[in-house]
C-alpha cells in the first residue's frame, strides 16, 4: 500500500469515544483514493451503514465499483456500498420522503 492510503485509513477510522471523526482529506492523483475508498466503505458497511460513495463522474464511479465488487460480495457488503454521481445522490437525498414533485403538487393543490 502507498504510505498515504495507511495514514488516511488510520485518520477515517479514528475511534473515540463511541464515535468516528468526521475528516476532510485530501489525496492526490496517483496515491490511492479509490483505495482508501473502497476499504473504508467496507468497514463501514461491516459495521451496518449503508455506504454512499459520491463522484463527479460516472465512469469513475462505475469502475471504481466493479474494481471493488469481488471484494464487496467476499464481504458479503455489495448490497451496502452504493457508488453514484453527485447528482443522482442528491436526487436521492431530495426524494427520500417521496417524489418532491409529486409531494410540493400535492401540497399546493391541497392534497396533503
Amino acid at each position: 500500500p502507498h504510505p498515504v492510503q495507511v495514514v488516511c485509513l488510520l485518520i477515517l477510522l479514528d475511534y473515540d469515544k463511541g464515535t468516528y471523526f468526521k475528516q476532510l482529506i485530501e489525496v492526490l492523483t496517483g496515491e490511492g483514493k479509490s483505495v482508501i475508498l473502497g476499504i473504508t466503505s467496507i468497514f463501514f458497511a461491516l459495521l451496518g451503514y449503508e455506504v454512499n460513495c459520491i463522484c463527479f463522474s460516472q465512469y469513475l464511479s462505475f469502475r471504481d465499483y466493479q474494481d471493488f465488487l469481488d471484494i464487496f460480495k467476499a464481504f458479503k457488503v455489495e448490497e451496502h456500498v452504493i457508488y453514484s454521481k453527485v447528482s443522482d445522490m442528491c436526487n436521492i437525498i431530495i426524494n427520500k420522503e417521496g417524489n418532491v414533485r409529486n409531494l410540493t403538487q400535492a401540497f399546493l393543490s391541497g392534497k396533503d
